[in-house]
């Protein structure tokens, strides 16, 4: 019988291992096709630089991406492994900072989601390498993961080695505490890193130039998709799950002129599964017709959340569909989908519609067109209402929440906007919204800021009367310039369920806002 054990154990640890090493190398594939040199001279660096390339220049300052894993030692919960994201700015002393998101990758803990801020030290170690200390504040929860707090603290130590052009792996260990649940543990850490090389620079100042050849963000894209399950039954249930619907939005970037990569996430506000969320990384190809252009898509990521057995997080999603021309800078995408967990019983078809926002100006040579943007890092607070948490819940506590809002502007003052929120105090490890809206700014007093916005979106979790998960709000910031390009932020707000009697707390917000301009 304790052989029969062991022998399942270590089968189940040795296909862990497989998925584990087979993620990291498919991340690394699909980060390193995405240099600009082709296929055939990747290949021809390889075998010219063997595993430890020494021709490759030092590090710059930029913007970095990484998407990695880290894969605990214990198993104390049912999330054995998170998926992470980070995009990070990095000085030329080595210093950086960014955002992180954490979401279930092995396990059964999919719908799982810890988001925050990342900061951190690289510096030269030996032969071309080097070494990263960092340090992660963030909050979420999900799955029932984290009935408490949800307040994520970890720190990670990891070597860096160069593989291709402004391409790095990383390998080592962190250390991830979670209030309110029984996660703390060590973790054995690998990822892919890359500098994004991206067609942007600090503030608002359209006389700079960027290098020729950098990246351009192609295009915005608020969407909307339902998801049909296909004989999926709910998390720890027999039950049919029902359709549900989400909303969200959607960044390209292009590669060639019929090629885009892509970052999107969505969040379920109505049907069958309210705290429903999913992000995923992507390629999408275009084909040229007289109509439009038809499309073929694929991408992989994290979901779970609400109802649905995601397994651990990790899904794929393949599809096609059609882009339609609709004015002389906009267009619809309508686009029908293949959504599957990987370890889970969750699979569906999702059918979407996107609104474009077409950035890149097709046949322009010198790359002068700008366009406005606003990123912004903070924590915001809400003031519970009477209807706020649903009956029965014992705490009456204001949630904190990490704040994560970037602003796209159409006009000089006219600018759509998205949120993310995450708890990471006040017994609301779980709760989750993100908000998509308009906003308008103008100056009120020599440099400082005003802004308004209205918004529309989705969320819920850890009890939250969200009442399905359809919520709106509007907000009034003040943007005060403390040095450089950054300003110190201070708002107000209100937001509510719409769908019924429910949650409709007053919002305190405060956080650091830089702005930045993208050439297309």
């Amino acid at each position: 019988m304790a052989a029969g054990i062991s022998l399942n154990s270590f089968a189940y640890r040795m296909r862990s291992t497989r998925k584990l090493i087979s993620y990291g190398l498919l991340a690394m594939f699909l980060l390193a096709c995405s240099a600009e040199e082709g296929k055939s001279q990747i290949f021809e660096k390889i075998t010219e630089w063997g595993f430890f390339p020494e021709s490759i220049g030092p590090r710059t300052s930029g913007l970095y991406a990484q998407l990695g894993t880290d894969y605990f030692r214990r198993r104390q919960a049912d999330v054995h492994s998170t998926a992470v994201l980070t995009l990070f700015y990095r000085t030329d002393a080595g210093f950086f900072m960014g955002n992180s998101l954490h979401s279930g990758a092995f396990g059964q803990g999919g719908g799982i989601f810890l988001g925050g801020i990342e900061l951190g030290w690289i510096f030269p170690f030996v032969k071309n390498s080097e070494l990263s200390v960092s340090g992660f504040i963030g909050g979420g929860g999900g799955a029932g993961q984290v009935p408490g707090e949800g307040m994520m603290l970890r720190t990670n130590a990891s070597l860096l080695l160069p593989v291709f052009d402004r391409t790095y792996v990383a390998g080592g260990l962190s250390r991830i505490h979670i209030t309110g649940s029984p996660i703390s543990t060590y973790a054995a850490h690998l990822s892919i890193q890359r500098q994004l090389n991206l067609a942007i620079a600090p503030g608002h100042n359209r006389n700079m130039n960027v290098l020729r050849g950098a990246t351009v963000v192609r295009a915005f894209k608020p969407a909307a998709r339902v998801y049909i399950p296909l004989g999926s039954k709910k998390r720890r249930s027999t039950e049919p799950l029902g359709n549900m619907y989400g909303m969200g939005t959607e960044v390209g970037f292009e590669l060639h002129p019929h090629g885009e990569a892509f970052v999107q996430a969505y969040g379920v506000f109505a049907g069958d599964a309210e705290g429903y969320a999913d992000w995923a990384l992507g390629y999408r190809h275009f084909f040229d017709m007289d109509f439009g252009r038809v499309f073929v898509a694929a991408a992989s990521g994290s979901a779970g959340g609400g109802a649905v057995n995601s397994g651990g997080g990790l899904f794929m999603l393949a599809g096609a569909g059609v882009e339609i021309p609709a004015f002389s800078r906009f267009a619809v995408e309508v686009e029908m989908n293949a959504v599957r967990a990987l370890n889970g019983d969750f699979l569906a078809l999702a059918p979407g519609v996107k609104f474009v926002s077409l950035l890149e100006r097709e046949g322009r040579e010198d790359r002068r067109f700008t366009y406005g943007w606003r990123a912004h890092n903070g924590i915001a607070i809400q003031i519970p209402n009477k209807h706020y948490r649903v009956p029965g819940a014992s705490s009456k506590k204001a949630p904190i929440m990490i704040e994560a809002k970037l602003d796209l502007f159409l006009k000089e003052q006219l600018y759509v906007t998205g949120h993310g929120y995450t708890a990471f105090k006040g017994d609301a490890g779980g709760y989750q919204l993100g908000l998509l809206g308009v906003g308008y700014t103008q100056p009120v007093y020599k440099r400082v800021m005003a802004s308004g916005e209205v918004y529309l979106g989705a969320g819920g979790g850890a009890g939250i009367q969200t009442r399905g998960g359809l919520v709106s709000g509007a907000r009034v910031d003040f943007d005060v310039p403390i040095v450089g390009y950054l300003s110190w932020s201070v708002g107000v707000g209100k937001i509510f369920a719409l769908m019924g009697k429910g949650m409709a707390p007053w919002t305190l917000h405060t956080g650091i806002t830089l702005p930045f301009l993208s050439f297309h």
